[in-house]
């Protein structure tokens, strides 16, 4: 979408392989830096590697209602985008 938004044609040509390369390559880049990032931040609030979930409980009547009404609103909201 980037390279779209720069104006970039993609081709089947070396240029367009190149340019994609070099696009995949920093994303790949990006994320292992975002990630070690993201696990410094972990170990500085005290994460030791054990996830500590709290005691399970079932689904109440307004959490199915919620969910039903959230995915009513989602189903509507496309159905709107796709008409216009």
């Amino acid at each position: 979408t980037a390279m779209r938004a720069r104006g970039f044609l993609p081709r089947c040509d070396r240029r367009t392989m190149t340019l994609t390369g070099q696009a995949v390559g920093m994303l790949l880049i990006r994320s292992l830096e975002r990630a070690d990032r993201v696990y410094l931040a972990m170990r500085a609030r005290g994460f030791d590697g054990r996830f500590r979930a709290g005691p399970d409980r079932p689904a109440r009547p307004s959490d199915v209602a919620g969910l039903a009404l959230l995915a009513a609103a989602g189903t509507l909201l496309v159905a709107l985008d796709r008409l216009n």
